[in-house]
C-alpha cells in the first residue's frame, strides 16, 4: 500500500562532548561561570554527582571545573554542581585505600591538589599530593557500587564521596577517568530551518511530526527537506 511520507532528516546537538585533553578554567567560581566544565565518568560507567558521589542518572551528572594550581600536571577541582571545592586532608606519608577520601569544602584548600596524568589519549588517572608534592594512591570509589554495609558505595547518596585506591587507571577500571566538556546548546550556531518547511506544514500539518532546530553546517550538509512519494523512499 502506498503511503505518502514525510521525511525530515534531525540532527540533535549534544550536551556532551568529549574531548582530546581539557581545558582548565581562570574564572573563579566568586566572579563568574567557570569557562570550562566538564563531566566524569570512570571505566566502569559511574559518572561522579556533584558531591563527587557514584550516580547512573543523566540529571544528576555532576560538572567540574579544573584549575591550574602552579606547577605542570597539578589541578584543584571545583564541582560547579555542588558549589563547592573538592578537598582532602593532606598527609606526609602515604594514603590508605579507603571510602570517602574527598571532603567537599565551601573553600579552597590550597593544598588540595591533584596530579591529573592522561596516561593514554582520553584516559586519565588523579592523585591526591602528599606534603612533599608527589602523588599518593588513585581517586576511585574504593570498593565499587553496593550497599554501605557492605563497605560499597551506594549509587546516588548523598554521604558518598570519592575515595582512594592504590592501582592506577591502566590496572583498574575504578581509576581510569574519562571527561567530555558540558556545551551550552547551539553554542556559537544560529537555528535555522528548512527553507520549504511551511509548505510542509500546510501540506500535511504540524500535528503529524516532530520538528528539530538544525544548524547551520549541519542544515548545509542535510540540504531542504523534502517530502517522499512513494514507500521505498524516492523523493
Amino acid at each position: 500500500m502506498n503511503k505518502k511520507m514525510l521525511m525530515l532528516a534531525c540532527f540533535f546537538v549534544s550536551v556532551l562532548q568529549a574531548l582530546a585533553g581539557f581545558e582548565v578554567s581562570t574564572t573563579l567560581p566568586g566572579s563568574g561561570k567557570p569557562e570550562h566544565l566538564y563531566t566524569m565518568v570512570n571505566g566502569s560507567g559511574f559518572y561522579a554527582n556533584g558531591a563527587t558521589g557514584l550516580t547512573k542518572t543523566e540529571s544528576k551528572y555532576g560538572q567540574f571545573a579544573f584549575y591550574a594550581a602552579g606547577t605542570a600536571g597539578q589541578y584543584y577541582i571545583y564541582s560547579y554542581t555542588a558549589k563547592k571545592w573538592v578537598t582532602y586532608t593532606q598527609k606526609s606519608e602515604a594514603y590508605d585505600n579507603q571510602r570517602n577520601f574527598v571532603v567537599m569544602s565551601d573553600t579552597k584548600s590550597e593544598t588540595s591538589k591533584f596530579i591529573i596524568n592522561e596516561y593514554t589519549t582520553d584516559l586519565y588517572e588523579l592523585q591526591p599530593l602528599k606534603s612533599d608534592g608527589t602523588g599518593s594512591k588513585y581517586l576511585n570509589w574504593y570498593r565499587g557500587m553496593g550497599a554501605v554495609a557492605d563497605n560499597k558505595n551506594p549509587l546516588d547518596d548523598a554521604s558518598v564521596t570519592l575515595g582512594t585506591w592504590e592501582q592506577g587507571g591502566s590496572a583498574d577500571a575504578g581509576s581510569r577517568w574519562t571527561f567530555s566538556e558540558v556545551l551550552e546548546p547551539a553554542q556559537g550556531a544560529t537555528p535555522s530551518l528548512p527553507a520549504n518547511l511551511k509548505d510542509i506544514q500546510a501540506k500535511y500539518g504540524k500535528q503529524t511530526y516532530d520538528i528539530a532546530v538544525l544548524y547551520p553546517k549541519q542544515q548545509d550538509a542535510v540540504g531542504v527537506a523534502q517530502v517522499a512519494q512513494e514507500n521505498d523512499g524516492n523523493v
